[in-house]
């Protein structure tokens, strides 16, 4: 599978908001150049700063995401978690507030899992208010399955559903 060559983003600020379509392949562009190109000093994505140093096609981002120009005011609660389930990291809770999040190994991703067969953007996993959960594979280099369904577009991961990003093993937990 091969990576999106472009993500929408919804960039907002005290001005507004702007929709922008980004080439993440473009091999030396940095979140640096996209703050520039939108004409504001930093982008966040919630309440994490995005390193302006780090490349586009190693940022934590998903299509459609919105960023900001500051920090979001404060955390949204987790309303599900991804628990690790195997490895070093068994038993890691990653909590998951409603919105889109992204999976992968980049350092920045909110559901970061540091294993080699998982891409640096591999999937996005979107959480409603109610706890519905959905993960999408983002174009990684060896897929993602969601209950044995590869996970090509959206696909529904209730409490005790098994996300397999790479070789990563991920299973889906209600939040207290």
């Amino acid at each position: 599978m091969s990576a999106p060559r472009t993500l929408r983003l919804r960039i907002v600020s005290a001005n507004g908001a702007r929709d922008v379509e980004v080439d993440v392949r473009a091999p030396d562009a940095a979140v640096a150049d996209l703050a520039a190109a939108v004409d504001v000093p930093e982008l966040y994505a919630g309440a994490r700063r995005l390193d302006p140093a780090i490349r586009l096609c190693d940022a934590p981002l998903c299509d459609g995401e919105v960023l900001g120009t500051a920090p979001a005011p404060r955390a949204a609660p987790a309303v599900v978690a991804l628990v690790v389930d195997g490895g070093l990291a068994a038993g890691r809770a990653v909590p998951l507030p409603a919105g889109s999040h992204a999976l992968g190994r980049a350092a920045g991703a909110a559901v970061h899992v540091p294993c080699r067969t998982v891409s640096p953007r591999h999937g996005r996993v979107d959480v409603s208010l109610a706890g519905d959960v959905a993960v999408a594979d983002l174009g990684s280099v060896n897929g993602t399955v969601v209950d044995g369904t590869p996970a090509a577009t959206p696909t529904a991961g209730p409490a005790g559903a098994v996300v397999e990003a790479g070789a990563a093993r991920l299973v889906v937990a209600r939040w207290r």
